[in-house]
């Protein structure tokens, strides 16, 4: 999986799950996750508050309980492009 995010060149990837662990695929697993895309040059972010499962992302980000997490993404995203640019 983060090799096919270094093929595509991602620079960052935001995990949007509620709880980020998987049973079945413990590459999946946040820890796993983080360290593997830290090795790849790949910033991790969890931003677990966006996995709410009765709406969609895009409908929580516009919403007003979405705003705090839309306002931390913004600002991962941003941080990140600072990085790349140095």
């Amino acid at each position: 999986f983060v090799n096919m995010l270094k093929d595509k060149f991602v620079t960052l990837s935001v995990d949007v799950r509620g709880s980020p662990t998987s049973w079945r695929n413990k590459q999946f697993n946040r820890k796993e996750l983080s360290s593997s895309c830290f090795k790849a040059g790949i910033k991790y972010q969890h931003c677990g508050e966006l996995g709410n499962k009765a709406v969609s992302t895009n409908e929580l980000i516009e919403s007003k309980d979405g705003q705090l997490p839309r306002a931390r993404l913004s600002k991962v995203v941003k941080d990140r492009d600072n990085q790349l640019r140095q």
